[in-house]
């Protein structure tokens, strides 16, 4: 058996795949056979066709130089990084951006590919993919993004050969991510909570995958002819979102969904539950059902700003607070920064709880009643409205009080929302000078992003009480008669069970937060709101 026969047999490969000519001269290797993959599947461009692109580009020539090298060309490692372009964004919806560029970290890509850069160069050099030139070590990952040759083909699903049995059978998917350390223990703390996971394993979450596909074509169409006012705002950076990036995106956790690819895990970093159903963008969760059920999701309103107010009540701080959730009581990796004592003999926590000390009793009042409400970004429009005479949305408002809560102390001034910020400063100081605080840079705690620490902590309070709280409850209570899955702040349910879910968590939240919340339900089905409705008149023409 000839050199190329015997590769291909070891590959998996049949007579057109991956051609002879690519292959010609590249010595064998156990890195060929053995490279993980991840996930079951890749997204490629449609008209792009690996074995033409080496037969017209061999790797030989283009910086695979064994000799000088000593590199082994592996054409799984091409598709695996390809798809990062669709699988990053389906992962992270907001690190979607304007410019269709996808941020790819290299010290992560290094732990799966470790001659990356070689492989990067080549689809570059080869007219494969673009690369954004703006970097900054540690603080934006150098992004890529498909050449405009094949940036406006439909992607395809492209199954690795190792997701099939012997048989040619996908192999069965386990619904929840496990990850392994270097000695092969298990990562996934998810596992040790059956109330989240046991609704997961039983995979009887169906989607409509015609119809959600069909939907994604229609939308994407739409937002081309009407024009970048038409797309999507990120909520962390305010700008708009690259309407191809986002429908690569759904498409990638469409096929998950399909094949019950949950991916569901707990992050080690906030402790918030992932997976395919918080991935995704939100109007397409109205094309699910369980078991044949409609479901229903019980939604906080301007949840951030709500569990902010836990922060203003001083006990949250205390040594010795007697709270449910307070500073001593969430996760350790979150809680360290604020209980280090720095060189002046004070803590972040010390400092806040002085700062509150000295405030008036009823100073958060206004802020907490109108979180309260619901109204927090419909007040914000309004107040701009009232006394700016400037007319915004109420995306506009939101991105503007995520922008508060998750970035820096000092605020760009170029930034488009930054009057925004000042505003909002003017109008409640003393919950910016809380935020201040705990966004505050300590240098000897060398933290790459300390003004993370307010987000981290906020969705850490927010795991808390609806992962293991309320959820956990739920379980407790119902003996696995009430499903649920987590979208961060919300619990979606089957119809019939909302209203028992309502009631757990006003009870846990006003238990924790020390004020009852807006709750609101959002049902997931063909008439939601979030659906482009001119859209679905035009798949569902019969719908009532």
């Amino acid at each position: 058996m000839d050199k190329i026969r015997w590769i291909k047999k070891l590959l998996g490969l049949g007579n057109n795949s991956y051609n002879e000519i690519s292959l010609k001269g590249l010595k064998t290797s156990k890195i060929v056979v053995t490279f993980a993959t991840s996930g079951h599947y890749a997204m490629l461009a449609s008209n792009f066709d690996l074995d033409i692109h080496l037969q017209q580009y061999p790797p030989l020539e283009y910086g695979f130089d064994e000799t000088k090298y000593n590199l082994r060309f592996d054409p799984d490692k091409i598709i695996y990084i390809l798809g990062l372009l669709s699988s990053i964004p389906a992962r992270n919806k907001d690190l979607i951006r304007e410019d269709g560029f996808v941020p790819i970290n290299a010290r992560r890509l290094n732990e799966k590919v470790t001659d990356y850069r070689f492989y990067l160069d080549y689809l570059e050099s080869t007219g494969v993919i673009e690369c954004d030139p703006y970097y900054l070590p540690k603080v934006h990952s150098r992004g890529y993004k498909w050449a405009e040759k094949y940036n406006n083909s439909k992607p395809r699903i492209h199954y690795y050969r190792k997701a099939f049995d012997k048989k040619g059978n996908l192999k069965t998917v386990n619904p929840i991510y496990v990850k392994k350390d270097k000695a092969g223990n298990d990562e996934n703390t998810i596992q040790n909570y059956p109330y989240l996971t046991y609704w997961y394993e039983q995979k009887k979450i169906n989607l409509d995958y015609a119809k959600a596909e069909l939907y994604a074509d229609l939308l994407l169409n739409k937002k081309n002819e009407l024009g970048k006012e038409s797309w999507d705002l990120n909520k962390d950076t305010g700008k708009k979102k690259d309407p191809k990036d986002q429908y690569r995106a759904i498409l990638y956790n469409l096929e998950a969904l399909k094949i019950h690819n949950f991916k569901a895990q707990i992050d080690n970093n906030v402790h918030r539950l992932h997976s395919a159903l918080t991935n995704m963008q939100k109007d397409y969760r109205s094309f699910l059902t369980y078991d044949n059920q409609q479901l229903v999701a019980i939604d906080i309103s301007n949840s951030q700003p709500y569990l902010a107010c836990l922060l203003f009540n001083p006990e949250f701080w205390s040594e010795n607070s007697k709270l449910p959730i307070n500073i001593h009581t969430i996760p350790n990796n979150i809680k360290q920064p604020f209980l280090y004592i720095n060189p002046t003999g004070e803590s972040l926590s010390i400092m806040v709880g002085n700062l509150l000390q000295g405030l008036q009793v009823n100073i958060f009042d206004e802020y907490k009643d109108i979180v309260a409400s619901g109204q927090m970004y419909e007040m914000i429009v309004k107040w701009v409205k009232d006394e700016k005479n400037i007319e915004i949305n109420r995306g506009i408002a939101k991105v503007a009080m995520f922008q508060i809560l998750f970035s820096s102390n000092w605020n760009n001034p170029k930034d488009e929302n930054y009057w925004l910020t000042k505003y909002y400063k003017e109008k409640f100081p003393s919950v910016m000078n809380v935020f201040k605080i705990i966004k505050k840079t300590i240098p000897e705690l060398n933290e790459e992003k300390p003004y993370a620490r307010l987000a981290c902590l906020l969705q850490a309070i927010e795991s808390e009480i609806i992962l293991h709280r309320c959820c956990k409850r739920i379980w407790a209570e119902t003996d696995r008669q009430v499903p649920v899955f987590t979208i961060h702040d919300s619990i979606a349910t089957t119809v019939g069970n909302d209203g028992y879910i309502f009631n757990i968590m006003m009870d846990e939240l006003a238990k924790c937060i020390g004020i009852e919340p807006k709750l609101k339900p959002e049902p997931w089905n063909y008439q939601s709101k979030d659906l482009d409705q001119e859209i679905m008149a035009r798949i569902t023409p019969n719908l009532n």
